[in-house]
This record gives structure tokens, sequence and C-alpha cells, in this order.
């Protein structure tokens, strides 16, 4: 039987929550310890209570998209294998750009991840510097500043043309006004499947590798859908580079499906 002296007192409460609270870090500890590959990456958890590579584990991640969350998301991905977002909205790029050495990003839908960003000059809001292959995967990304020239995801591989990246895979990612969503500057034998490209103002899908004239074949599709917001866009805008496979893909509007060398 319950009477007045079986009520615990507030300070007695407090007490006891802040024992869970601190044993829950604690579990997480335990359940989730440090890595090898955080620890060669030099990077501490900050939150163990989330798994590895969940980008809730290294910072203090803001799902309503009001905080820049650019400086986590680069901590993250200086491990260098695919990072998690959970379902959430994610600002990026407002004074800084992303860089993935190799991983890449698995969110968890189109319509549960959205990464928001909000760069104006004519940087790649994420830059890929690898040559691992790279995941990217279920997610919604957008440009809310209306940027006039750069890409949503650029693959740059080393930049001096030894190392290009290789097998990449694109799947289930809509894109959404920028001037080019995927800029494949030193990549081979990558793939885009299912995504949605929207509102692109110069290519959905730019290739022009200036260090690989031959790298390798690669994919666009099956069931992407190209829907520019101009007359003048490409779907694929090819310059140099490995060969291209374009199938199964719908194309609404633009100035083609496919350029090849339209500049040559």
């Amino acid at each position: 039987i319950w009477s007045a002296p079986n009520i615990t007192s507030p300070s007695t409460v407090n007490a006891v929550v802040s024992g869970l609270t601190q044993s829950a870090a604690a579990l997480g500890a335990l359940l989730n310890p440090i890595t090898l590959l955080e620890i060669t990456a030099n990077v501490t958890p900050v939150n163990y209570q989330y798994e590895p590579y969940n980008l809730l584990r290294y910072g203090n991640v803001d799902l309503s998209g009001v905080v820049d969350m650019t400086a986590v998301a680069n901590i993250a991905h200086s491990i260098g294998v695919p990072i998690h977002y959970p379902a959430g909205n994610y600002t990026m790029c407002t004074g800084a750009f992303v860089t993935i050495p190799n991983g890449g990003i698995i969110g968890d839908g189109t319509n549960q991840t959205f990464i928001g960003t909000y760069d104006t000059g004519s940087g790649n809001s994420i830059a890929c510097t690898g040559t691992l292959p790279l995941l990217f995967r279920d997610f919604q990304i957008t440009n809310g500043s209306g940027k006039n020239l750069g890409a949503a995801i650029a693959v740059v591989g080393d930049g001096a043309g030894g190392s290009t990246n290789g097998h990449s895979l694109f799947d289930n990612i809509i894109f959404n006004a920028f001037p080019i969503d995927l800029d494949m500057q030193q990549a081979a034998f990558w793939s885009v499947a299912r995504c949605y490209f929207a509102n692109y103002t110069i290519a959905a899908i730019k290739i022009q590798d200036l260090q690989n004239l031959d790298g390798g074949d690669s994919t666009i599709g099956p069931a992407n859908i190209f829907s520019p917001n101009n007359t003048t866009g490409y779907a694929a805008y090819w310059i140099s580079g490995g060969g291209l496979r374009f199938f199964a893909n719908k194309v609404l509007g633009g100035a083609a499906g496919v350029a090849v060398a339209p500049t040559a």
C-alpha cells in the first residue's frame, strides 16, 4: 500500500534520472566502443549511445535543419566509410564544404533524410577525393541558395591522374535545384540508378575526366528520371572519360537526354 512516506522526493528523482543518463552513456560506450577505424582517423565519438558510423555519434547533431552540421559531417566522413544519416533535416555548407575521402552517405529514404545546402559559390557542396568505391543512397539533397555553378556531389579522385575513383554507386537519391547534380571528374565504372534529378540548370550528370580519358565504362540506369527547370540542361553531359551506357531512363525536357562532347 502506497502512502505519503513512499513518495520519493524530487531531489531523489533527479538523482535517479541523472544516474540513468550517466548509465546510458556508460552502457553506450560498452556496447558501441571506439573502433579501430575511428582510432586510425583520430576521431573520438561524442555520443557513444549511437552505433559506429552514425552521424549522431560524432557531434551534437541538429535534426531540425536550423544549425549547420558541416563540421560534424567532415569529422564523421574523415573515417573513410559510409556514414548513416538517420531521418531528419541536415543543413550543410553555409560557410564551408563537405569533403568525403572515401565512404559515402546512407540515409533512411528520400522522404526521411533531407540534406539542404546553402553555399552560393562555385565550389562543390560535397567533394569526394578518394579512390575506393563510394556508396550514396536513400536521401534527398536540395540547394536552397540559388547557386549558379558547382555540383551537389563531385567525384574528383586524387586529382593527380594517378588513381581514379572506381565502382561507385548512387542509388535512390533525389537531387534538387543544383547547377550540376553529379560531376564525375575522375571516376570510372560508376553506376547511377533509381534517382530523380530535378531543376538542374547545366546538367544532371556531367562526365569530364581530364586525367584518364578512357578510364572505364559507366552506367546511367535503370529508372532514373531527369526533369530540368529550363530548356538547356542536359541529363548526361559527356565531354571526356570512359564509355557510357544510358538506358531505361526518362527525360522530361531540357536540351537533350545525352550530349556527347557538346563543346568539342
